[in-house]
């Protein structure tokens, strides 16, 4: 990883654990990666410091804690066999682990909701949104209401027209609006 890294090859690095089944390349590879993530703990400690404490060799501790420290990651594990429902495995892995990118980011379940969150964000809008939000929901807050499939839509439905009435003059116009595409990246 360090040669990789090093060499200028970019952001694209692959890196390919091989070894028997039950060899513990899954492990180790999780391992890697949450030595890479400065905010996993274990007892107080990063788990760099656990997992270079597991190498008897001093150089390859310096050279683990060196490319953590250079390269600094968030590690987001999915495991697929727990979320990969009917639905979602015909939607493919892309789809699963964007969902958990967007969850891990803070953003709705809801794709809509989360696509909405998304745009007041960027427009700077985001916190007024919030505030109005929670003078409509009497008290409940965007951020406990933004997963509930049917309260979160129907009461940012109700307000979204205050801030892209351009775009949904009123909560009808919201509540129509269909999120069903998913555009690949033209290179």
């Amino acid at each position: 990883m360090a040669d990789g890294f090093s060499a200028g090859a970019g952001h694209e690095i692959g890196v390919w654990v091989s070894g028997f089944y039950g060899s513990g390349k899954s492990s180790f590879t999780k391992y890697l990666g949450f030595a890479c993530d400065p905010s996993r703990k274990l007892k107080g400690d990063t788990f760099l410091k656990w997992l270079q404490n597991q190498f008897p060799s001093v150089p390859l501790r310096q050279q683990l804690s060196t490319v953590a420290n250079k390269y600094p990651a968030t590690v987001i594990m999915l495991d697929l066999a727990a979320v990969a429902g009917v639905q979602a495995a015909a939607q493919g892995v892309s789809r699963l682990v964007y969902d958990e990118v967007m969850t891990w980011a803070g953003y709705s379940k809801d794709e809509k909701l989360a696509l909405l969150e998304f745009l007041l964000e960027k427009d700077g809008k985001l916190e007024a949104f919030k505030s109005r939000f929670q003078e409509v929901a009497k008290g409940r807050s965007w951020d406990t209401l933004k997963n509930d499939l049917l309260l979160g839509v129907t009461f940012a439905s109700r307000i979204v027209s205050e801030f892209y009435g351009e775009i949904w003059p009123d909560a009808k116009s919201f509540n129509d609006t269909k999120i069903n595409a998913r555009y690949g990246g033209g290179r």
